[in-house]
């Protein structure tokens, strides 16, 4: 009888150990070779457009501002690389409480903003609640376009701060040493995203102060690198070698000895190689091609990676103006159905159709259901009596020839389109249409969504139904429960022809092989987590 002492399924134990070492072994040896570890040191190359004003958080109105303020500057949150919602970062601990009206922060040890001849003897000092509060109310008293002054009314107090009735504003809670709380008037789920978005940067008030109005070409941050050189062709970064941050295996990051960014060229055809100088071409026009595609170049292997970019395009009617498209809902309908919308999807490569207001790539998103129900019900057919109408579309980028099927002439125009007519012109007074191109920053609707509520709409919407509802999913926090509520959004707008969806864009990347942990970067929100990026070979 075997026992399992001294045998295992009548298996000698010398013959398992034997066995165990042949195994081993083999498995070792078929393996392959072993991950290779980061490098140190280099300077990645790329090619993309250069901030438009300047790197202070009140400027940062465009993706490329973004892409470069990203790395100089951090806020309490992150976004996760796959994810994209909210995690630590110079917070190492966050909890929400109230239903989503308190968020409370503790302040990571150790983090030090960049050296900088604004602080004494040029060396960075380590980061405060004090900072937090700062750069908050700073942010808040930014332009009325900025990232701060539109997110940051939802604190309580912030009103009263704006018109000089208290020092700081109130909603904003300082408990030393570590701890700062932020008090909202209202529940918003959402407000997560903006602890890392361009309103929630952290700067020191010294920087602030020494260079003035040249901040923005001057900024200083807790980011992992720090600008070095800036002009009209080019951006350096470089290594920030104080940063707090470190990769799983206790590694301090950065790994990248600096970053340099040049102004983007033409495109890169299949098989015409790469660009010399650069490791990294961003925004590829090539085409619909396979994810992962490996085109041979001279010297070495290009990866083409792509992603479906969160940027929607859709037009919207102007509510606030006094015609017959404003207060006809079926002519809104037969207006949008007389557009050549499939037309306008494959004007240019890179565009892909979009469906309704809301992509539905990213979590926050929710197909309309039973839109065909929808259209039977509510569009009318076309080719009615009435009197053509003159409809005026704003913006000088609108893709007119595409949509009236023909070429346009001249900036202002008077074209027809099934049996109506329009003029293109800019002033969003006399604007009946808006075209919109609006870039995701975050996986949540109600960046969108809140542009159709009365009380921000610029284009006039005003549904008291649309206003009740949008409330209601401002408050919740249920995951599922916040997509039924924006679905249920989403169907007023439809019944209402409140909208027309076109296109959305993607982005094609091109990347040497010794390029390692870039495809962190090929994400459908344009955060370049560079900081995770290393060169095997340069």
């Amino acid at each position: 009888m075997s026992t399992w002492h001294g045998r295992i399924l009548g298996i000698p134990w010398f013959a398992l150990a034997l066995l165990w070492v042949a195994t081993t072994t083999a498995m070792q040896g078929c393996s392959g070779p072993s991950k290779p570890a980061p490098h140190y040191g280099g300077v990645l190359t790329y090619n993309r457009n250069l901030p438009d004003h300047g790197l202070d958080p009140w400027e940062v109105s465009s993706l490329a501002d973004r892409e470069i303020a990203e790395q100089i500057f951090e806020g309490l949150l992150q976004p996760d690389t796959s994810t994209f919602e909210p995690i630590p970062c110079l917070a190492d601990k966050w909890s929400v409480e109230d239903s989503g009206r308190t968020y409370i922060f503790h302040l990571r040890d150790g983090v030090r903003f960049q050296d900088n001849a604004c602080f004494p003897n040029g060396l960075g000092r380590e980061v405060t609640i004090e900072d937090v509060r700062y750069s908050f109310e700073r942010n808040l008293r930014g332009p009325r376009l900025s990232w701060g002054a539109r997110e940051l009314r939802l604190l309580v107090g912030a009103d009263a701060y704006l018109e000089g009735k208290t020092k700081h504003v109130s909603g904003i809670e300082l408990r030393p040493p570590k701890t700062i709380v932020f008090h909202l008037r209202v529940p918003a789920h959402h407000f997560r995203y903006v602890f890392y978005s361009p309103a929630g940067y952290i700067i020191p008030k010294e920087a602030v102060e020494y260079y003035g109005d040249l901040f923005g070409r001057n900024p200083v941050g807790t980011g992992p690198f720090r600008l070095a050189f800036w002009n009209r062709v080019k951006l350096q970064l470089v290594r920030n070698d104080h940063y707090w941050g470190k990769d799983r295996a206790g590694n301090p990051l950065p790994y990248l000895g600096g970053v340099q960014v040049l102004v983007g060229g033409r495109a890169v055809q299949n098989g015409d190689g790469f660009p010399p100088l650069l490791d990294v071409w961003m925004e590829v026009e090539v085409g619909f091609f396979n994810r992962f595609l490996r085109p041979s170049a001279e010297e070495n292997h290009v990866v083409l990676d792509s992603a479906l970019m969160a940027e929607s395009a859709f037009l919207v009617v102007n509510f606030g103006r006094d015609g017959l498209l404003q207060k006809d809902r079926e002519l809104r309908r037969r207006f949008f159905a007389a557009l050549n919308v499939e037309a306008a999807r494959k004007a240019a490569n890179g565009h892909a159709p979009l469906d309704g207001l809301l992509p539905e790539y990213f979590s926050g998103a929710m197909a309309v259901k039973d839109r065909d129900q929808l259209e039977s019900t509510y569009l009318g057919e076309p080719g009615s009596s009435r009197e053509a109408v003159f409809v005026h579309i704003l913006s000088p980028d609108f893709p007119l020839d595409v949509l009236s099927y023909g070429p346009a002439d001249e900036a202002f125009t008077n074209r027809k389109i099934g049996g109506f007519r329009f003029d293109l012109i800019t002033n969003p007074v006399r604007a009946d249409i808006w075209f919109i191109s609006h870039q995701w920053l975050f996986p949540d609707p109600e960046e969108v969504l809140r542009l159709f509520c009365s009380r921000f709409s610029p284009w006039g919407y005003a549904n008291p139904e649309y206003d009740s509802l949008f409330v209601r999913f401002l408050a919740e926090h249920r995951r599922e429960k916040r997509l039924e509520l924006a679905s249920e959004l989403v169907r007023i707008l439809e019944r209402d022809a409140a909208y027309q969806p076109l296109f959305e864009e993607f982005n094609y990347y091109a990347w040497r092989e010794y390029v390692r942990g870039f495809r962190k970067s090929i994400n459908p929100f344009s955060y370049h987590f560079l900081k995770y990026v290393w060169l095997d070979s340069y």
